[in-house]
């Protein structure tokens, strides 16, 4: 059997390559007799623990199943504290239920009673009023009576002795002297008629037979009102039209500057919207809203961003006297308006 270089070092020597490998044994007989002498010790150890091996499992198989018990006892004894529970629960549910149930039958009862007994007296006051309404009536009548009886005796009176009262000098306010009574009369009754027409002022008005005739003016009316309804233009009262040119009452140039300015609906662009009661409802519009704003009713809500543009003060916010669904739903408009 040949050998390399590799496996001894000494190959071509045959004495140190036998010793070599002499060695090389001893060595591997001395690591076996040292494994061995480990396995005999390891092999005492487990004859000598084995004993205590088999306990410790006993006793792990003991505690496994009494944890076992102990879980089951445990799970028994939720669910029959559960169902106890769940019973008890409905139980008292049940009676809370009938209480609720018997409150509100007595509130009902209540309820009853208080508003019949707050009809049976709204009745009584009822009846009462209209008694007192009656007895007023009849005396505000019988005191009407008594005036007119009066004033009728007086001018009756008055009637008689005419003759006498034409030629009673008494003192005219107006003139400043003393007059007859008739002529103090007219003179009053000439000043008092601050709304007559003098006879130039009506025929500047030019107006034809018919127009004045759809007036439906009595004789005392023209008299005494003739400048206002027959609408002659006092500067107190008109004011020239500026869409018009013309002078004007200055209730209708104010009515007219205002729908200048007014967003409202017409009926078809109302009706276009298409809205039922319950959305119109919602939108909880009050009635200067509606007719000034009404145009624009959406998208009017406010961002954080355009109120903090506005930088409205306190005073100024609470100026504007909004309640919550106002600012929510017309903030845009009715804070920048």
């Amino acid at each position: 059997m040949s050998y390399t270089s590799c496996d001894f070092p000494n190959t071509h020597f045959y004495e140190s390559d036998l010793r070599e490998l002499i060695a090389m044994y001893k060595k591997l007989v001395e690591e076996y007799n040292t494994l061995v002498a480990g396995l005999r010790e390891l092999n005492e150890w487990r004859i000598r623990h084995t004993g205590e091996y088999e306990e410790l499992v006993r006793r792990m198989s003991a505690l496994e199943a009494e944890m076992t018990s102990f879980e089951n006892k445990l799970n028994n004894e939720f669910a029959q504290l559960k169902t106890e529970f769940e019973a008890e629960f409905n139980s008292l549910k049940s009676e809370v239920e009938q209480e609720i149930a018997e409150a509100i039958r007595q509130m009902q009862i209540q309820f009853n009673e208080l508003y019949n007994s707050v009809r049976d007296s709204i009745s009584e006051m009822k009846l009462e009023i209209q008694k007192d309404i009656i007895i007023l009536e009849n005396s505000i009548t019988a005191n009407n009576q008594m005036i007119m009886d009066y004033v009728t005796d007086r001018l009756n009176y008055f009637i008689e002795h005419l003759p006498d009262y034409e030629n009673l000098i008494v003192y005219n306010p107006v003139r400043g002297e003393q007059t007859n009574v008739q002529t103090a009369i007219l003179d009053l009754y000439d000043n008092f008629r601050i709304y007559g027409l003098t006879a130039s002022q009506y025929d500047s008005l030019q107006l034809t037979a018919s127009e004045y005739d759809a007036k439906v003016l009595t004789a005392l009316e023209y008299d005494r009102w003739g400048y206002k309804l027959l609408d002659y233009p006092d500067p107190d009262y008109f004011i020239r039209d500026p869409f018009t040119g013309k002078y004007s009452r200055v209730q209708v140039v104010i009515y007219e500057l205002a729908e200048l300015h007014r967003q409202a609906l017409s009926a078809a662009e109302y009706d276009a919207l298409e809205l039922t009661a319950s959305e119109y409802d919602a939108l909880g519009l009050t009635a200067y809203v509606y007719d000034w704003y009404g145009i624009v009713l959406f998208g009017n809500a406010l961002t954080a961003s355009e109120y903090d543009t506005l930088e409205l003060t306190a005073t100024e916010y609470d100026a504007k006297r909004l309640d919550a669904f106002q600012y929510d739903v017309y903030g845009k408009l009715l804070l920048t308006a």
